[in-house]
């Protein structure tokens, strides 16, 4: 009662960002509850990226975003995303990104841009050039951060996390590395100049030419898995070297198991007596520790028969997107324009990559859809989402297939809201419009016609576009 009630209050706007929450005396005469039930309500909160815990100072209410940003990054490493899928994925997206929204990017963008430019020329002039891909990543932050998406923004901040990480091993050091430091520059510095002088076509070409100098040194670039360090990566994601909450480090040390694979989805949790000796916490801690995972879906807790670790999946990210959503941190065109820039690429690589049986796999999904799914508004938009995951899963790119799930889950939920509003014959039409779409995409795919399927995905999300703004 105290988390659901403190929530909605939230979302609909009573406390505001930036403002406290009442005291936890305050609560317990508001919900005649207990200190500990008040205090469990608040960490839920917490949990969920609604507030933040001040020591000695009381809850304050902040911006989900982050919270979001860290869901996107614990959802690639528990997939074990590999640098040579996020490197694909950059390189196909930010041109992209760079042409539809190179006007939204602003003077304030552009001169962060600039900053970071200079501190990057700086370490490449040096013999070490320590520091290289990180100054290179803040670079291309401030570009997504200036085209004003935070969809966006967490997205390319979650996989800059993870190839920082990465590139931070001294093992993986020799696998990547920058083998024209001299044309990097060149490039990056005609980027930046086209900005300035508004030329949208010419910055594009220099961002596409600035990725060439990245060399990445994998056998089966894209099919290579990489198992992450869970607990070093999900301390370094909390900050927990600088905040020394023990129910904090608890959760990032069983988060950490579950990314690293040591703790795998349907597997029962070890017992409360045992984690609290392994991790060296009290019962307590622990306690607040699982409440926190529970909230944010990656353990199941049941009366009577434990706790189970639940495979991790999109809920998490769902939840959070639909708070910010509501919270008017993010409007549907916000998660549509991640969809717009995402989804024809992975129908390129669904064409590209495909096998005869992903072929009929996505016919029977499709056939479904118009069987079963077309006097339901809402069983159709289930049928859409499948359809467009499984093009994602065939594509072969995890990244893509992670954006896709969560973007096209989160468009078909608002869409079929908003078509269960009109007359029932107009959204019969644009049902029957778009199976008939989905239908010409999967022709496509099967005669690996890549091209066409990319502007039948562009021209479809057109029409979605059209329906729902």
């Amino acid at each position: 009662m105290v988390y659901e009630d403190l929530s909605e209050r939230i979302i609909r706007g009573e406390y505001l960002t930036g403002v406290k929450l009442p005291s936890e005396k305050e609560l317990m005469l508001r919900y005649n509850r207990s200190h500990g039930t008040v205090r469990d309500g608040i960490k839920m909160l917490q949990a969920m990226g609604m507030v933040r815990i001040i020591p000695g100072g009381g809850a304050e209410v902040i911006s989900s975003t982050d919270t979001f940003y860290k869901t996107v990054v614990e959802i690639l490493a528990s997939s074990r995303i590999s640098m040579g899928q996020i490197i694909e994925f950059v390189k196909e997206s930010e041109p992209r990104l760079l042409s539809k929204f190179f006007y939204r990017i602003d003077e304030e963008s552009i001169v962060k841009m600039e900053m970071a430019f200079e501190k990057l020329e700086l370490i490449c002039q040096s013999p070490e050039q320590d520091g290289i891909h990180e100054q290179l990543s803040r670079m291309h932050i401030e570009m997504i951060k200036g085209m004003n998406n935070p969809c966006l923004t967490a997205l390319f901040s979650a996989l800059s996390f993870l190839w920082i990480e990465y590139v931070r091993k001294k093992e993986n050091k020799d696998k990547i590395n920058t083998f024209d430091t001299k044309n990097l520059i060149k490039t990056h510095r005609r980027l930046i100049d086209a900005m300035r002088t508004d030329d949208p076509a010419i910055a594009v070409k220099a961002l596409k030419e600035g990725k060439s100098c990245l060399f990445y040194d994998s056998k089966g670039i894209r099919g290579e898995k990489y198992t992450y360090d869970g607990k070093a990566l999900t301390e370094e994601l909390y900050g927990v070297k600088t905040d020394s909450r023990a129910s904090l480090k608890a959760y990032c040390q069983i988060l950490g198991m579950i990314i690293s694979g040591q703790l795998k989805g349907g597997q029962k949790m070890p017992a409360e007596r045992k984690l609290t000796e392994t991790l060296g916490i009290s019962r307590p801690v622990l306690i607040e520790a699982l409440r926190m995972l529970e909230a944010r879906g990656y353990i199941e807790r049941n009366r009577g028969s434990g706790t189970v670790v639940r495979n991790v999946d999109d809920m998490g990210a769902e939840r959070i997107l639909n708070i910010m959503y509501r919270r008017g941190e993010i409007t549907f065109r916000h998660v549509f324009e991640v969809r717009e820039i995402c989804e024809p690429v992975a129908f390129q690589f669904a064409a590209r990559f495909r096998k005869y049986s992903d072929i009929r796999q996505i016919q029977i999904a499709l056939d479904e859809a118009w069987t079963e799914g077309r006097d339901s508004i809402d069983h159709y938009m289930g049928y859409g989402v499948n359809f467009d995951c499984k093009a994602a899963e065939i594509c072969g790119n995890k990244v893509l297939y992670w954006v896709e799930r969560i973007s096209s889950q989160f468009c078909h939920d608002l869409l079929g809201a908003k078509l269960v509003k009109l007359p029932a014959h107009f959204a019969q039409q644009l049902m029957k419009q778009i199976y008939d779409e989905h239908s010409d995409m999967l022709s496509c795919i099967a005669v690996r016609d890549e091209d066409a399927v990319r502007q039948l995905c562009e021209r479809h999300l057109k029409v979605i576009a059209d329906a729902a703004f």
